[in-house]
């Protein structure tokens, strides 16, 4: 690839499809937003401070219906949000990562205090 795919922030096909978070899996959608164990502790963490008991679905897709009807709560427009907002945070924090070198604490990206 040239420079200027690299300068777009686009990876060449050749590079290591692997979580940047744990090495463990393949870095698919489903995996990096939320079955990493890296993401996966986030929306734990985010739930603990909500106080909200939640069983991780095994598709983003499936996780934008809970989240948006609201996991069994009552869901104000503020709590849809939340999930979203989420998803984009852990993106920009792979993104920062990937292109930058920058890792970003877990607890610094919804934060709390770990």
């Amino acid at each position: 690839m040239n420079g200027n795919g690299l300068k777009r922030n686009i990876l060449p096909s050749t590079h290591p499809n692997f979580c940047v978070w744990c090495l463990e899996g393949e870095e698919t959608v489903n995996h990096l937003l939320i079955h990493c164990k890296w993401a996966f502790k986030v929306w734990s963490d985010l739930c603990k401070w909500w106080n909200i008991v939640w069983v991780i679905p095994g598709s983003i897709e499936a996780f934008s219906f809970d989240w948006y009807y609201g996991m069994g709560i009552k869901a104000s427009k503020f709590w849809k949000l939340i999930g979203p907002a989420t998803i984009w945070a852990i993106w920009l924090a792979r993104n920062d990562f990937v292109f930058n070198g920058k890792f970003m604490c877990r607890s610094v990206l919804i934060q709390i205090n770990p």
